[in-house]
């Protein structure tokens, strides 16, 4: 039984939001013609915002080439966005599944399921809090999946590894 069913559903929908628009953004081949999308709106106002500040340099050249950094530096900027939406999304099922975690020192909360699902997406598994129900031991593992994954997109979209030089 799920505590929180509210906050568990919460959790999975910003989950399958990000990850749907990551699939859209990054793999389909074709053109997504809905209004409502994350990375439309995540550009609309990240370019308006960047396009605002960079003109008030007066001086065209600088001007010139701080915008030509707006499109690499966005990207970076997006993939960290769908990171942490993704650990948003996995720390709110954690947390309506009843934060089942065993930890020392206080008590667990919403938190300490934020704390939990970086951990497990970055895949540094510290061991200061450990899932004790069998659902939250299935969230960790169905998580931990996500990151390497991703990073083989990548690698496989551009030819080169993320760390390469």
């Amino acid at each position: 039984m799920i505590p929180a069913p509210g906050v568990f559903a919460a959790g999975v929908a910003i989950f399958l939001i990000v990850l749907w628009d990551a699939f859209e953004a990054i793999i389909l081949p074709r053109r997504v013609t809905r209004k409502f999308r994350l990375t439309r709106l995540y550009y609309r106002s990240t370019w308006n915002i960047w396009k605002f500040v960079i003109c008030l340099i007066p001086k065209p050249k600088t001007r010139e080439a701080l915008l030509g950094f707006y499109g690499p530096l966005s990207l970076l900027v997006l993939v960290g966005v769908w990171a942490v939406g993704l650990v948003l999304g996995f720390g709110l099922m954690q947390y309506g599944a009843g934060s089942a975690v065993v930890m020392t020192g206080s008590q667990p909360g919403f938190l300490t399921d934020i704390y939990l699902s970086g951990t497990t997406f970055f895949t540094l598994g510290l061991g200061d809090v450990i899932p004790r129900s069998s659902l939250a031991r299935a969230l960790v593992v169905t998580e931990a999946g996500f990151l390497p994954p991703s990073l083989d997109t990548c690698r496989l979209s551009t030819g080169r590894s993320p760390s390469a030089k």
